[in-house]
């Protein structure tokens, strides 16, 4: 299984400052919520995975956009249909260069075109985007494929989107200079999906848009992984009392930062948390999810009652409901 980075999603509130102390083998575990809380959710859907919808207009748009008629239909190769047996596939059949896939079922698309980019120092680089002209083709084809603006994740505390952006570069050393020269070969911008203003695990390709522009402007490749999702329960999310006793009793495994080394609990003294962000789960787009739960990210900074070195954590709670 292939997992994704989180991204950290906080909200708009002014900061406040808590402290919560718990008892535990006759030593005192102080809990500090150095983080914005009063708009910690109290509640949040847990929603089902169903077959994606994707509208004639968004199809016509794609094959507009791959330059591609009925014409170029052909039986969807099995790195598709072994996902989705109904997935759509259409190729430029004369070079094979070019490829566009729709799977309704797992709500996934890609387009992906190899000669929109120079393959090596022999063939020109000309018209790549620069970020800013990137973000507005992006912001572009976000509406081609059917994605309001509203559902793709803000910057904590603004209204600015949280876009992430991937350029790709082509190197060689040049005989006449004597030098290495670098091209910009392509520039993509990643737009992550939220739900009901929470992130969604991971950018751009495990909930959302990913686009990338190579010469003249030209899509090299889009990703869209855009789940259909439907309302299953609306469960209590975990209140920050509720998961300061967790990690009391254990329930809630800390790990030093940047690691999957457990942190030894029973040696905790003090934990201050800096960070607390609900996110909703994602997966890459071609792995099978059946829900899509929310759950809290933590990161924060622990001192052991044995030592006075502090040690920088993070936890994870997990999702609110187990559906069966």
């Amino acid at each position: 299984m292939r997992s994704l980075l989180s991204v950290l999603l906080t909200f708009c509130a002014s900061t406040l400052l808590s402290a919560e102390s718990l008892t535990s083998s006759n030593r005192v575990v102080e809990i500090i919520w150095d983080v914005e809380t009063n708009k910690w959710p109290a509640v949040l859907w847990t929603y089902k995975v169903t077959p994606q919808e994707f509208s004639p207009s968004v199809i016509s748009n794609l094959l507009a956009v791959a330059h591609f008629t009925e014409k170029d239909k052909t039986n969807s190769p099995d790195t598709f249909s072994e996902k989705d047996g109904n997935s759509l596939f259409w190729r430029d059949l004369k070079g094979g260069s070019r490829h566009l896939a729709v799977c309704p079922t797992i709500g996934y698309i890609e387009y992906r075109n190899e000669n929109a980019e120079a393959s090596s120092q022999f063939h020109k680089v000309e018209g790549v985007p620069n970020q800013q002209d990137a973000t507005l083709l992006g912001l572009k084809y976000l509406r081609l494929v059917g994605i309001d603006v509203s559902q793709i994740a803000n910057k904590a505390n603004s209204c600015e989107l949280d876009l992430h952006w991937d350029k790709g570069t082509m190197s060689y050393f040049d005989e006449t200079s004597k030098k290495e020269i670098t091209h910009t070969n392509n520039f993509g911008v990643m737009f992550n999906r939220r739900i009901d203003g929470v992130n969604v695990q991971g950018t751009g390709r495990g909930g959302g848009m990913t686009v990338s522009f190579g010469n003249k402007a030209e899509i090299k490749d889009l990703y869209v992984c855009w789940r259909n999702l439907k309302p299953y329960k609306l469960n209590p999310f975990p209140s920050l009392e509720e998961i300061a006793m967790r990690i009391k009793n254990g329930t809630i495994i800390l790990y030093h930062l940047g690691t999957r080394i457990s942190y030894p609990v029973e040696r905790l003294k003090m934990l201050t948390i800096s960070k607390a962000i609900p996110l909703y789960e994602g997966k890459y787009q071609d792995e099978p999810m059946d829900f899509v739960r929310p759950y809290g990210s933590f990161q924060g900074v622990a001192i052991d009652g044995e030592a006075t070195a502090t040690n920088g954590v993070y936890f994870i709670c997990p999702p609110v409901l187990e559906a069966k």
